[in-house]
């Protein structure tokens, strides 16, 4: 079983459980949310 990397998740999709991915997708959506608000 190989360990997820998660930071690299949404490029290497297949390496990571569909759990992992979430998790990535969530931090990736929460960061971008983040740097919008702090443009404004």
């Amino acid at each position: 079983m190989r360990d997820c990397t998660c930071w690299k998740a949404y490029l290497y999709v297949e390496g990571c459980d569909e759990a992992g991915t979430r998790m990535v997708l969530r931090l990736l959506l929460v960061s971008i949310t983040n740097t919008t608000l702090m443009r404004i």
